[in-house]
């Protein structure tokens, strides 16, 4: 009985040191530090062969503090090469195969040792793989899910694992600023997982976000998605999508009973009456408006009294531009009266000026005369007494850039007027092909200038709309043509795959959170991957979109 009790204790001895010195979860480790650690990134001798760039990792302080890091690149090295006589300076991590040799040599446990060996002979190939990870964040599961920064570096062997999927899932529960997220928004699984990948919806309402990729990278799926999700989850939530094609009624089928959709025919709309007289000018009127005539009085003036820059103001919400010109034409003719009867003109020559004047509108048909439905249209859907969740405003019958942007820009305007001084439910704008409503530079026909409202709206909206209520979804092909300001105000991007070199270096410059490896992730990525960075969601992270 004695010689058990004694066998007992060795057992439990036993059991307790092999509980507290040995290395738990081995099979999850992947690799070990290397010099130098640093409180931004770090590198490590990687064992294992199935990890790949963009996967994420962590080293365990202690019971409750881990480091957070994502693999950028990966390295591998042939022990002949350490072996060849070059010179430090022609080696970027070992100088010599003495100096390799040194990894071993320090007082390392034997399990740091053991782990060193087994990467530098990689199961007899003589190969060394070398990760380079970057710090996302340090996170103290005692305390909350926020992650804080590495202030100091972690000591040079320090075990390398696999992330853990809960910590990872965990991180997804709050946003940049380690504030938890309210009301999350799917917006896929984490690369290669089946972790799923959160965004905060507030911080997209609030501060905007933009969706960025090639045809056929996936933009326009994720774009859908993404509506889907905000129509389903946000109750207090209207959206408004202007769309250049006539593509999302159909890609939104599963929502139809939430959807109008307001088909617009082809037209001619002015927001500015400078542009009225810029299309009177090239019908071939412009030696007319050029002169400072009675004639060229009329026109200006009936002009202005009609064209003004405000949706409910507009007289072409109940005079159409066929009868503006009809408006000119009588006007011009009691003006010329007089004068022709004191010349003793006969009845015929008093209709010359007006069918001069109509004459040169005759390649023009119903686009001169439907304007005051299409704008009445737009103020009873806005209104929305039909309680829809989602318009869409259907631009692919319009065939003039301008038109499209004022009545982007007169839409914008009204919402956001509107909003400052009632409240309503809360809007979100999809500005769809955001290059051509709201260019950096004159895009096509549309302009860069004040005298694109759409562009001067959507800068408005950028800036202003969260005060009131309003926020905004860029979505291009190309960013390098939308204004920086506006994409400079997009605080969530979703980046999928962009080749042309213009567009990523406007990415590079408008984009805070996203560091230098995404820019040079996106031109690689397939189809249906990409990368969500920015406030709403608490670091940037890869995503396939399911």
């Amino acid at each position: 009985p004695e010689s058990h009790e004694e066998i007992d204790k060795l057992i439990s001895y036993f059991e307790t040191i092999k509980n507290d010195y040995t290395v738990k979860e081995y099979d999850n480790i992947i690799g070990f530090t290397l010099n130098p650690t640093k409180t931004d990134s770090f590198e490590f001798i990687l064992i294992e062969d199935d990890i790949e760039i963009q996967s994420y990792v962590e080293l365990r302080m202690n019971d409750s503090k881990i480091v957070i890091g994502k693999i950028d690149t990966i390295y591998s090295y042939n022990a002949g090469f350490f072996a060849n006589p070059f010179t430090s300076s022609e080696s970027t991590i070992f100088s010599s195969f003495d100096n390799f040799k040194k990894l071993f040599l320090n007082d390392y446990d034997k399990d740091w040792k053991r782990a060193a060996v087994i990467a530098y002979l990689n199961e007899n190939k003589q190969d060394v793989k070398i990760a380079t990870a970057k710090i996302i964040g340090v996170i103290d599961k005692g305390k909350s899910n926020r992650l804080e920064m590495l202030r100091t570096p972690f000591e040079v062997g320090k075990a390398v694992y696999k992330a853990d999927k809960d910590t990872i899932s965990r991180l997804f529960e709050v946003n940049f600023s380690g504030k938890k997220i309210e009301k999350p928004i799917r917006v896929g699984y984490m690369k290669d997982t089946d972790i799923d990948v959160f965004i905060d919806a507030e911080e997209v309402l609030s501060k905007h976000m933009m969706i960025v990729g090639t045809t056929g990278s996936g933009k326009s799926y994720f774009t859908t998605k993404l509506i889907y999700e905000f129509a389903k989850e946000c109750e207090d939530l209207n959206i408004i999508i202007l769309d250049p094609h006539g593509e999302y009624k159909s890609k939104l089928d599963k929502l139809s009973s939430y959807i109008k959709e307001l088909e617009f025919e082809d037209s001619i709309i002015h927001a500015f009456p400078e542009e009225t007289v810029e299309f009177f000018k090239d019908v071939g009127l412009s030696s007319m408006l050029s002169s400072n005539s009675s004639t060229a009085k009329i026109i200006k003036d009936v002009i202005n009294t009609y064209i003004k820059p405000y949706l409910t103001l507009t007289g072409l919400k109940n005079k159409s531009i066929k009868a503006i010109i009809e408006e000119i034409d009588k006007k011009i003719n009691e003006d010329e009266k007089p004068k022709r009867s004191n010349k003793g003109d006969n009845n015929q020559d008093e209709n010359n000026n007006s069918k001069s004047i109509k004459s040169y509108f005759d390649a023009y048909g119903k686009e001169l005369d439907n304007q005051p439905k299409i704008i009445n249209d737009i103020i009873e859907s806005i209104e929305n007494k039909e309680g829809k969740k989602i318009l869409i405003l259907n631009f692919k019958n319009i065939t003039y850039p301008e038109t499209r942007a004022n009545i982007a820009g007169l839409v914008m305007q009204h919402i956001f007027n509107k909003h400052k001084s009632e409240k309503f439910n809360r809007k979100l704008i999809v500005l769809e092909e955001a290059h051509s409503f709201a260019p950096e530079s004159k895009y096509g026909d549309t302009s860069s200038g004040k005298d694109n409202l759409a562009l001067t709206m959507a800068r408005k909206i950028a800036s202003e709309g969260r005060k009131f209520g309003i926020g905004l979804i860029a979505v291009t092909q190309r960013p390098a043509q939308v204004s920086k300001y506006v994409l400079s105000q997009m605080n969530t991007q979703a980046l999928f795959r962009t080749i042309n070199s213009n567009d990523l270096n406007a990415l590079s410059i408008t984009i805070e959170h996203a560091g230098e490896d995404v820019i040079k992730l996106i031109p690689l990525l397939f189809t249906g991957s990409c990368v969500i960075s920015g406030i709403a969601i608490s670091f940037p992270v890869l995503i396939d979109v399911k």
